[in-house]
């Protein structure tokens, strides 16, 4: 019986609260630069601001089990 081996994933998770949790999530980026240009276009659009956004390197041991969770749903 072979077990899955877990693998680490860090991800960039865009938030609107800076001491929010991962379930208050706006969006996740694998890359930072992403996740950066993202929060840079959000803040400097004045049209549309309705806040900051904040980034938060999160890292998961096991971020299939986090994705099979939310997608049963």
């Amino acid at each position: 019986m072979k077990h899955k081996s877990k693998s680490q994933v860090i991800v960039y998770v865009v938030m609107r609260d800076p001491q929010a949790n991962m379930l208050q999530a706006h969006r996740v980026y694998y890359s930072e630069r992403r996740a950066k240009n993202y929060c840079k276009k959000m803040n400097a659009d004045v049209e549309k601001f309705s806040g900051m956004y904040y980034i938060q390197k999160c890292l998961f041991t096991d971020f299939e089990a986090f994705l099979t969770k939310f997608s049963e749903k």
